[in-house]
C-alpha cells in the first residue's frame, strides 16, 4: 500500500495521508503523527496522556472533592449564629427584657462585618489573612475604627485555616 492509497489526511484534506493511526484508524499526514511514534496520531496520544494523568490523579481529586470546604462550613456557622442571635433578640423583646444597648448592637454588627470580610478574603487554599490590615477598606466605619484602635482581637489559627475575632468586654469604647 503506498502513501496515495490511504487518501487525504483526516485533519488536513489537502495533504496526502502517510499512515493510518493504530487507535482511531484515521488516515493521517506526517504532521499529525505523534512525536516518537510510527503509527499513532497526536490526538490519540494526547487522549492517552490525559487518561493516564486522570488515573494518577483520580484518588487525589476524589479526596480533594470530598474534603469539607472551610469557607462553606464557616459561612454556615456564621449564618446559624446570626439566626440564633436574631431569635434570642426577638424573644428578649417579646418577653420584655431589657433592650440591648446600642453600643453592644454596634459592636456585634462590627464583629459580624469583620467575620464576613475575613471569609470573603480567603485565598484559593482556604487560608484567612494573617491580619486585618488588608481588609480595613472593606469594613464598615465602626468595624474599621475598632480594628485600627486594636480593640478588636483577630487571631488566625495555625495554618490560617480558621480564625477567632473578639471584642473583649469594655473594649468597645
Amino acid at each position: 500500500m503506498s502513501v496515495t492509497d490511504l487518501g487525504p489526511c483526516a485533519h488536513h484534506p489537502d495533504e496526502a495521508a502517510a499512515f493510518r493511526c493504530r487507535q482511531c484508524l484515521d488516515a493521517q499526514c506526517r504532521e499529525c503523527r505523534a512525536p516518537g511514534e510510527r503509527d499513532l496520531c497526536r490526538s490519540c496520544q494526547e487522549y492517552f496522556e490525559r487518561l493516564e494523568a486522570a488515573e494518577r490523579l483520580g484518588p487525589v481529586a476524589e479526596a480533594e472533592a470530598s474534603r469539607p470546604r472551610p469557607a462553606v462550613a464557616a459561612g454556615i456557622l456564621i449564618a446559624v449564629l446570626l439566626a440564633v442571635n436574631a431569635l434570642l433578640t426577638g424573644v428578649t423583646l417579646l418577653v420584655g427584657g431589657p433592650p440591648v444597648p446600642a453600643e453592644v448592637q454596634e459592636s456585634a454588627a462590627a464583629l459580624a462585618d469583620i467575620a464576613a470580610a475575613v471569609e470573603a478574603a480567603r485565598d484559593a487554599q482556604g487560608q484567612v489573612p494573617a491580619s486585618l490590615e488588608p481588609l480595613l477598606d472593606r469594613l464598615s466605619p465602626r468595624a474599621a475604627e475598632l480594628a485600627r484602635g486594636g480593640r478588636i482581637e483577630y487571631e488566625p489559627g495555625e495554618g490560617r485555616g480558621d480564625y477567632e475575632v473578639a471584642l473583649p468586654l469594655g473594649a468597645a469604647r
